[in-house]
């Protein structure tokens, strides 16, 4: 009698751990994102890539959490653009300075639909581990190195929309278009004068970008 309780709890705790584990996705896949605001001056578009879990909590809800890594490299063109404006004559520089985070986010996903196209909305709030590297500055060819690095970490937030799309019942494909950002302010100012007059104009937002997703998801 007890072999038979025995293996009658045992059959369900199996059961339950295979429904368990159907409703557990693992996606993974690669970022393009596209800075913003101040950061999109300064910055050209960047790349990056992401990990991450989610659960099935109820028909149309997932929670879950991933983790990631973006980078940006200085648009170089536009300094130049700016100085040579600034001093009358044709200066090329090249800003070694990148700009990257990673996230640590918790996420939210409502489901439209279940079927083998599934559309959904996503919330996500966490961290950034912000990151900027100042490596050097070449000037018309000369170049003067340095190396200061500045961390901080930040509340972010990234809200959008995306889908699933099924091959099988365990692989699909995953897409998703989300504005990220968080509290690290980037700022800019340029200063000119007329002999008289100096005019200074500046301008400050804080991070924020579209991001492009697009990896693979597997129900584990």
């Amino acid at each position: 009698m007890k072999k038979a309780i025995f293996l009658a709890t045992l059959v369900f705790f199996i059961a339950n751990l295979a429904t368990a584990q159907s409703i557990i996705k693992l996606h993974a896949g690669a970022d393009y994102t596209v800075p913003m605001g101040d950061l999109g001056d300064l910055y050209q578009s960047g790349a990056g890539g992401h990990i991450g879990l989610s659960y099935k909590l109820a028909d149309s809800w997932d929670i879950g959490a991933h983790v990631g890594y973006k980078v940006w490299n200085a648009d170089n063109d536009y300094f130049s653009k700016k100085l040579s404006e600034l001093s009358g004559e044709n200066v090329n520089i090249e800003v070694d300075m990148p700009y990257s985070v990673i996230p640590i986010m918790l996420d939210g996903f409502y489901y439209i639909s279940r079927d083998k196209f599934q559309p959904f909305l996503t919330l996500s709030f966490g961290l950034h581990l912000a990151k900027i590297d100042a490596n050097s500055v070449k000037l018309n060819g000369v170049e003067y190195s340095f190396r200061k690095s500045e961390s901080k970490t930040v509340t972010a937030y990234k809200i959008g929309a995306g889908f699933n799309y099924l091959f099988s019942e365990k692989i699909g494909l995953n897409f998703a278009a989300t504005l990220d950002g968080n509290g690290l302010e980037i700022s800019q100012s340029e200063s000119s004068s007329d002999g008289s007059t100096t005019t200074t104009n500046s301008s400050s937002s804080t991070t924020s970008f579209i991001n492009i997703a697009l990896g693979l998801m597997y129900s584990l």
